[in-house]
């Protein structure tokens, strides 16, 4: 999760986004995420990194495509595939994982 500092204030990730939504809701405890877990940017450089220290700590993960999209993994789980979208077919964009 990223949060880019520029001259015209901060920038927010897609997962930095829908981790603050996610702590609204569980103040109004009407969370539908995990209460431990950690919400991870589907392009993240360190995306393997993040998700194997979250499940290493026994928390779930929240993964977020840039769409704003998401999907908990539970450790264990395999990676999924993100749905096409045009903002993934630009090259560059994610990463290839094999489906769940």
């Amino acid at each position: 999760m990223a949060v880019k500092i520029t001259k015209d204030g901060p920038v927010y990730s897609p997962a930095s986004r829908l981790m603050d939504e996610a702590i609204e809701l569980a103040i109004q405890e009407r969370s539908p995420y995990p209460s431990r877990a950690a919400f991870v940017d589907f392009d993240s450089e360190w995306l393997a990194k993040e998700i194997s220290d979250a499940f290493d700590d026994d928390y779930a993960v929240v993964l977020v495509w840039p769409d704003g999209s998401s999907r908990v993994l539970q450790p264990g789980d395999r990676i999924p595939a993100p749905a096409p979208s045009a903002a993934l077919k630009a090259s560059g964009s994610g990463i290839d994982l094999p489906a769940a």
